[in-house]
């Protein structure tokens, strides 16, 4: 009732989603595609208006591109069985083309209607930067990776620039963050703990899956239905038959714990890609095999490399990649069925670019290297950020010389802990209320106070 509120979706299909679950809904709905399909055939001096944006924004197109999964489909050097959309293969001014329109439309709805606030799912990164050059509020809710609490995020890095700060004051007051008595336990987050529970890569359910998709893409075909620009009919078929290999792959392959008894272990879990919280939250060093090759080439003879599939990526990734990996002397398979706290609780070190396994690593009492340089547990005094081979090497030297009792492994479990308590609030169920059309008043009743309150809207 404070404030005139405008709805941004997509495209006609979200519209009617809209006006189905908030049918008396008194607000202005704004179409993207609306806009896009009239900009889309205006004849723009492509160059020249790309330019002045890159140097208005200060930031170029090409590394825009290589954020966007379609467009950057060159760039996924670690998810080479990811299908092709037809983006994919659009010669480059067409690609800036797209990126072009998306400045323009996001400008339009700036300038039109002067927000002081934008709230969105996951931040979209052309409308981070507009945003952020006009002094508006762009806010998204995030999981802050710890039991059912959530956090506000403030840029398409997932930043919260209060959280980042609590770290870092917290790390840098060691003798009050390590009087606090507080007996920290880690509780996993609800969301992805559901998440996980979901998956299955038995024959069975690899095959329905299969199946279902083939009669869905084939329907679509004969029909004429999808989009020529996106997947292709039939195109995640191979991915997903192939999952079903991949993990039979690792099943034979993998290692468990009591199989490298005889070696320290440094721990690496592979990402989901593509996915935001690496194309958008790291986009400036995402490369996975990169990051094996410079750990691989910095342990010692005593050390192994251990090297976990994400579980929502087998069939992503070919055989060769992995083959690759098993071909590295010093680096080995994770066994699917091992968990990967076990392997965190094995390990001497871990190693992650954006991933949720280096806060549970920092709960866990064990040192971490993290490649994403805007990531708050770099702040810790038991995180090393690297971005080099050079750096990585003396990183690891450095971590794996920490005795395991070392007071700071409990300072930073606290700094983090104490950090994520002050600036997350909770949503019991969002995990499962999110999955339902259904308005979810009470979950909205929260989201609003937490933000009011640490706003001042």
């Amino acid at each position: 009732s404070d404030y005139n509120v405008i709805i941004l979706c997509k495209d006609h299909s979200c519209k009617k989603n809209i006006n189905d679950i908030i049918p008396d809904v008194h607000v202005l709905v704004e179409v993207e595609d609306d806009f896009c399909s009239k900009a889309v055939k205006h004849k723009y001096d492509i160059i020249k208006e790309s330019l002045v944006r890159e140097k208005k924004y200060g930031e170029t197109f090409s590394f825009l591109i290589s954020s966007n999964r379609a467009l950057g489909k060159g760039y996924l050097f670690n998810a080479d069985k990811y299908p092709d959309q037809g983006k994919t293969w659009w010669p480059f001014k067409k690609k800036l083309k797209k990126i072009l329109i998306e400045y323009i439309y996001w400008e339009y709805i700036v300038d039109k209607y002067s927000p002081v606030l934008i709230l969105g799912h996951e931040h979209i990164t052309i409308l981070s930067i507009v945003s952020r050059y006009n002094k508006i509020k762009y806010l998204c809710v995030l999981k802050a990776r710890f039991s059912n609490k959530y956090m506000w995020t403030e840029n398409e890095y997932a930043q919260n620039r209060e959280f980042a700060e609590r770290v870092e004051n917290n790390t840098n007051n060691l003798s009050d963050i390590v009087k606090v008595a507080s007996n920290v336990e880690y509780i996993h987050d609800c969301d992805s703990l559901y998440d996980l529970s979901t998956i299955s890569y038995d024959f069975k359910t690899t095959l329905k899956k299969t199946i279902r998709l083939f009669i869905y893409d084939s329907y679509r075909k004969i029909r004429k239905t999808y989009n020529v620009d996106s997947y292709k009919p039939w195109a995640w078929l191979p991915t997903i038959f192939g999952s079903y290999f991949r993990y039979k792959y690792f099943l034979k392959y993998g290692e468990k714990p009591d199989d490298l008894r005889d070696y320290k272990i440094v721990y690496f879990a592979l990402h989901k890609e593509p996915e935001s919280s690496l194309q958008h939250w790291s986009p400036e060093f995402n490369n996975s095999m990169e990051i094996i090759a410079w750990v691989s080439k910095s342990l010692k003879a005593d050390t192994l490399l251990v090297v976990r599939e994400h579980p929502y990526s087998y069939g992503i990734r070919s055989k060769l990649f992995h083959d690759n990996l098993r071909r590295i002397g010093n680096v080995v398979l994770a066994h699917p069925e091992i968990p990967s706290w076990e392997w965190i609780k094995r390990s001497k070190l871990v190693v992650s670019i954006t991933g949720t396994v280096g806060v549970e690593a920092v709960y866990f009492g064990k040192p971490v290297i993290t490649f994403g340089r805007h990531l708050p547990i770099r702040y810790l005094p038991t995180v090393r950020y690297a971005d080099s081979y050079d750096k990585t090497k003396e990183v690891v030297g450095e971590l794996l010389s920490l005795s395991e009792n070392n007071k700071l492994f409990e300072i930073s479990k606290k700094a983090i802990y104490h950090a994520q308590m002050d600036v997350s609030f909770e949503m019991n169920d969002f995990f499962k209320k999110n999955r339902s059309n259904a308005l979810q008043m009470d979950l909205a009743k929260i989201i609003v106070e937490d933000l009011k309150k640490r706003y001042n809207l």
